[in-house]
C-alpha cells in the first residue's frame, strides 16, 4: 500500500492506492513530507502569502476577476524568497489548481508541456521559471 500524506486547504489528506477512498482530517498546519515530493513543506514558512487571504490564490472562474485576482496573487509571488522552490513543490506534488510559485495552473500545464516536449527530443528541460 503506497500512502501519501500532504496538505489540502487546513487539512491533512491521507490516500492510498489500494482503492481505499481518502479520509481529511482537520490539522494545524505543519510541515508534511509528501510522499510525491521530495521537497518538505517547511519553505511555507517564509513564504510571502503565509499572512495573506489564500482565497487569493485560488481564483475561480475564467473570466475578468479572477484574471485580476491571478495579477494579484502574482504580485505577492514576485516578493517571494521561497517562490522557485513553490513552483518546484507544486509541480512535483501535482497541484491542479491556484497560483504557486507565481504561475497560474494554466502556465504550469504549459510549462510541464514544454519540459516534457524537451525531454522527448532529448534537450535539456527548461528552468521552471
Amino acid at each position: 500500500m503506497d500512502v501519501g500524506v500532504y496538505l489540502a486547504a487546513g487539512f491533512v489528506r491521507a490516500s492510498n492506492t489500494a482503492g481505499v477512498l481518502p479520509e481529511l482530517t482537520p490539522v494545524i498546519l505543519t510541515p508534511v513530507f509528501d510522499a510525491r515530493s521530495l521537497i518538505v513543506m517547511t519553505w511555507h514558512s517564509r513564504s510571502a502569502c503565509r499572512d495573506e487571504n489564500p482565497e487569493l490564490f485560488f481564483p475561480i472562474g475564467n473570466a475578468d476577476p479572477a484574471f485580476h485576482q491571478i495579477d494579484k496573487a502574482k504580485v505577492i509571488c514576485r516578493r517571494c524568497e521561497v517562490a522557485d522552490t513553490c513552483l518546484r513543490w507544486a509541480m512535483e506534488s501535482r497541484q491542479d489548481d491556484g497560483v504557486w510559485g507565481g504561475l497560474s495552473a494554466d502556465e504550469r500545464r504549459a510549462l510541464e508541456r514544454r519540459i516534457a516536449r524537451a525531454r522527448l527530443i532529448g534537450r535539456a528541460a527548461p528552468d521552471l521559471r
